[in-house]
């Protein structure tokens, strides 16, 4: 008897082994896309998250480790070449055997696909509605931070899923199955943020970073300005002189940074008698890893957002 239930156990663990082994080494670049992927992938494996920590990765550095990561992907999954820029000769000298899954070339319109030269110029001659040029690094800001808007994500689900399934079809019924799970999730996350932000559609504010585009044009909020114009350099004199005087101009209350940048020297120009300060974390840098970070990444934007323009 006991030698049955030890073979029983012996064939099982080869049985799991082989499924492990069998399920596609997953590779993605930042956190809040690894969540969205981790929800599809979820009882098949559980994918390899690139960026951790708190870096931007407008700025990152591919390091050895993340190097040898790339090198064993079957399938490496970004947002593409506008916003992780460390990955973009990677993803083509070093992750050679993967399967490569670009979401901003998965949406529709002006994302179905890229060109690396309009890409990596980085000179849109998008201005701001007070004139201002943005060339801060992103060939596109309504479209290059995507995760941020939950109707850009319910679009990029099916493709995604397709791609998951054209790469390990043997478990195309799980990948399936959790997608639909994921669109009904993302849909009433959507209804959920919508009735949260309602009450503050109206009221200006300032981020320090120009990544909230897909957030403020899906829920109608009114993100007046940015502070940082460049991504790598602090903004002139002249540029902050003009947003002092259109907080003053607007009655704007609050300004919102990031953890990703140092931001401390703001206080000298808007002190905290003059401005109120809260964070924004379009990464969710701090939250765990795994298939509700994104949702919980979401919820926390409405609450600060909300918490710091509505309050005396």
């Amino acid at each position: 008897m006991i030698k049955r239930v030890f073979s029983c156990t012996v064939i099982a663990a080869a049985a799991f082994t082989q499924i492990a082994e069998a399920a596609p080494k997953i590779v993605v670049s930042i956190k809040p896309v690894h969540s969205i992927v981790s929800a599809l992938t979820k009882n098949v494996v559980t994918p390899e998250l690139l960026m951790k920590g708190i870096q931007s990765p407008h700025s990152a550095t591919l390091k050895p480790g993340q190097a040898e990561t790339l090198q064993n992907a079957d399938i490496v999954v970004w947002v593409g070449p506008g916003l992780e820029q460390f990955l973009i000769q990677p993803i083509t000298t070093v992750a050679t055997k993967a399967r490569v899954i670009e979401l901003s070339s998965l949406l529709e319109g002006e994302e179905k696909g890229h060109d690396h030269d309009s890409e990596h110029g980085h000179k849109d001659e998008h201005k701001d509605d007070h004139g201002d040029d943005h060339g801060d690094g992103h060939e596109d800001h309504g479209n290059i931070h995507i995760w941020l808007d939950p109707q850009s994500v319910l679009e990029l689900v099916t493709p995604v899923t397709q791609q998951l399934i054209e790469a390990d079809p043997d478990n195309a019924a799980v990948y399936e199955e959790n997608s639909a799970r994921l669109k009904k999730e993302l849909i009433t996350l959507d209804s959920t943020l919508s009735t949260k932000l309602e009450g503050i559609k109206n009221k200006p504010f300032l981020t320090y970073h120009d990544a909230y585009s897909p957030f403020v044009e899906h829920y109608g909020l009114s993100n007046t300005a940015s502070i940082a114009v460049d991504d790598h350099r602090k903004p002139s004199a002249a540029h902050l002189k003009k947003l002092q005087s259109i907080t003053l101009k607007q009655n704007i209350t609050c300004l919102f940074t990031e953890p990703q940048f140092n931001t401390a020297w703001l206080k000298s120009v808007w002190p905290e008698s003059a401005l109120k300060y809260a964070e924004l974390d379009p990464l969710g840098s701090s939250i765990d890893a795994g298939p509700d970070q994104y949702g919980q990444l979401m919820h926390n934007l409405a609450d600060s957002l909300s918490n710091c323009l509505t309050s005396k």
